[in-house]
C-alpha cells in the first residue's frame, strides 16, 4: 500500500506573478453561503480584457487566482435564480459615492468581496375604500431600505397603479 500526500495548483501560482487573486463569496441575509450563484466578472481596463462568468462552489465562493492588477475596474454581479442580484457599482453623478464600488486587484494580494443575494418574494397591494370596496387605478410607490450609494441612493424604488379591481402585484422583491 501506497499513500502521496501533494499540493496542486494552478501553474505559477506557487511562483512569484505580477498579478493578484479575486475571492468573490455570495452570502445570504443571514450570513449563510449562497452555492450555485452565477457570478461575472468584466474589466476592460487591462489587456486582454477579462470576461468571466462562473457559479460559486459548495462552500459560495468563486476564486480567480492569476487576476492582472487593476484599481476600482472589477465589475462584479452575483445572482442566482429566485435571489436576487447584488454588485458592483461604478461612481456616476446619479450615484457618487457607491457602497460597493468596483472592485481593486492589487499585485501579490489576494482581494476578497462579499454579495449578499437573497430569495425574491411578490407583495399584492390592494386599494379598497373605508368600506372595503376596491378602488381603481390608484398611484403609489414602493421603496427598499437597501442603499447602493450614500447619502440616500436606494437599491429598489419604483410606481404602481393599481387595476380595474383596485389591486397590483409587485414581483422580485429582495
Amino acid at each position: 500500500v501506497f499513500r502521496f500526500t501533494g499540493r496542486i495548483a494552478p501553474k505559477s501560482l506557487e511562483t512569484a506573478s505580477a498579478n493578484g487573486s479575486l475571492f468573490i463569496q455570495a452570502i445570504d441575509a443571514s450570513g449563510q453561503h449562497v452555492s450555485g450563484a452565477t457570478v461575472r466578472v468584466v474589466n476592460t481596463r487591462v489587456n486582454p480584457p477579462v470576461d468571466i462568468t462562473d457559479s460559486t462552489g459548495a462552500d459560495g465562493f468563486l476564486r480567480i487566482v492569476d487576476a492582472p492588477p487593476s484599481v476600482q475596474s472589477y465589475e462584479i454581479t452575483v445572482t442566482k435564480a429566485g435571489y436576487s442580484t447584488d454588485r458592483t457599482t461604478a461612481t456616476s453623478t446619479a450615484n457618487p459615492n457607491p457602497t460597493k464600488p468596483h472592485i481593486t486587484v492589487a499585485l501579490g494580494q489576494v482581494t476578497q468581496a462579499s454579495f449578499a443575494v437573497d430569495r425574491v418574494a411578490s407583495l399584492f397591494a390592494s386599494s379598497v375604500s373605508a368600506t372595503c370596496t376596491p378602488v381603481p387605478a390608484i398611484n403609489f410607490s414602493l421603496t427598499g431600505a437597501k442603499l447602493i450609494g450614500l447619502p440616500d441612493v436606494l437599491k429598489y424604488s419604483g410606481s404602481f397603479l393599481t387595476d380595474a379591481a383596485g389591486g397590483v402585484t409587485v414581483g422580485n422583491l429582495e
